[in-house]
């Protein structure tokens, strides 16, 4: 049996640390990408929120200085959106210190997800 990547120990953009709150959220897509599936460099440690936003494309972080980014429709389509996640725009995302995110991964969710990327 193949082990999974271990699981991070804080959220990597609030860093809150209570495990049900947490979810190992892939940056390229797990049923798309399978060879990278147990890559622990494909991992972002998200709330349920936070995985939401992502994977939907409305947040991404940045492959270059891993500065969090919204997209802009939130302001206008959803204030209440906008305000949990806005005040972390701009943010460094919180990186644990093994198994960091990959640039190449992360450019990937900025050009093929993140809404304001295409």
């Amino acid at each position: 049996m193949t082990k999974g990547p271990p699981f991070p120990e804080a959220h990597h953009v609030t860093g809150i640390h209570t495990r049900q709150f947490l979810i190992a959220s892939h940056i390229k897509p797990w049923a798309k990408f399978k060879e990278e599936r147990l890559d622990p460099s494909n991992v972002i440690c998200l709330s349920p929120l936070w995985d939401k936003a992502f994977d939907q494309g409305f947040v991404t972080f940045d492959a270059g200085d891993r500065t969090i980014r919204l997209a802009e429709r939130i302001k206008d389509d959803d204030p209440q959106l906008y305000a949990a996640l806005g005040p972390f725009k701009g943010k460094k995302l919180h990186e644990p210190a093994t198994a960091a995110p990959k640039s190449n991964f992360l450019a990937y969710h900025n050009h093929e997800i993140f809404l304001d990327g295409h």
